[in-house]
């Protein structure tokens, strides 16, 4: 008799363990489309405006850039290029190319205006929309908070 309570009980205490163990700070993320969206509209705008050509957006392109910002706004990877070249290397597997570009922005910002703005006025990173890419993949992952993490991948194929 005492076994038939004893197992559930012990059942029981080592489920309420586990339970309490599980990670309660976990940041979370949601990706904005239309906020990426607004971004390669303004980017192949700016494009247009220099000359240069329009930039096709890649599925596996924005995928890879989805992720990088998600995985920025979770703290799962600090601000910044973290796997880069990993990224790079999945793109050219995938979709192939010849040349690789990334732009990380974070942000309060209200509009996709002001990442580009930012992007526009620091020297290495106009470089890379000024570039000779064709192909582009935008992913913009916001906080709870709402704080906004963009990265732009740039591909020339």
């Amino acid at each position: 008799m005492k076994n038939n309570i004893l197992i559930p009980l012990i059942i029981s205490l080592l489920v309420i363990f586990f339970l309490s163990c599980e990670k309660k700070d976990e940041k979370k993320a949601v990706i904005l489309e239309d906020f990426e969206q607004e971004i390669v509209d303004l980017i192949n705008h700016y494009r247009d405006t220099a000359g240069l050509n329009e930039l096709a957006v890649d599925t596996i392109i924005r995928r890879e850039a989805r992720k990088h910002s998600i995985n920025i706004a979770t703290e799962k990877v600090p601000f910044g290029h973290d796997g880069y070249q990993e990224r790079a290397n999945i793109i050219f597997s995938e979709v192939g190319g010849t040349h690789f570009g990334e732009n990380v922005a974070g942000g309060n910002y209200p509009i996709a205006e002001y990442f580009i703005e930012s992007w526009l006025n620091s020297p290495d990173h106009k470089a890379n929309i000024d570039d000779d890419y064709n192909y582009t993949g935008v992913g913009v992952a916001e906080t709870e908070d709402g704080y906004k993490y963009c990265t732009q991948i740039f591909l020339k194929k």
